[in-house]
């Protein structure tokens, strides 16, 4: 899997003419905007995410949660898995609701064909809790919340 990476804008300084000085303003580099994530985007263009959580099941398969903070987009990343392996992200309004089973299950299900990895849809985190989990050789596992 490879991620695109976006360029970042440049800023251009002018010069200005005051009093028959030559006075060259400091170059800042504005920050690329980013747009807010929606449910169901495609993370594959979002550059430089993190890995927030991860979790590797009894078979061997790893499962991470993946962020980009620039969004909030929120994603699930299977790695070395086989066929009918699946991931899926749970999302709640906090850690209270986590822990007392109270969250939005099953988003972004996705299971694996012929490939050995694969990622769920983006989901906005909207500063909610979040983890990756999935299923390999009839074990379910779950990263931590996040």
């Amino acid at each position: 899997m490879s991620f695109l990476f976006r360029s970042a804008g440049i800023a251009l300084a002018a010069s200005a003419a005051i009093g028959g000085m030559l006075m060259a303003p400091s170059a800042q580099a504005a920050p690329a905007k980013q747009q807010a994530c929606t449910d169901w985007s495609d993370p594959s263009g979002l550059a430089n995410p993190t890995t927030a959580r991860s979790v590797r099941s009894a078979s061997g398969v790893l499962y991470e949660l993946r962020y980009h903070d620039g969004t909030g987009c929120a994603w699930g990343r299977i790695s070395n898995g086989r066929k009918y392996d699946s991931i899926w992200l749970d999302r709640a309004r906090n850690i209270h609701e986590a822990g007392a089973g109270r969250w939005e299950p099953r988003l972004g299900f996705s299971m694996l064909g012929t490939d050995t990895g694969l990622y769920t849809a983006a989901f906005d985190d909207n500063s909610r809790v979040m983890r990756a989990c999935g299923e390999a050789s009839g074990q379910i596992v779950c990263t931590d919340w996040w």
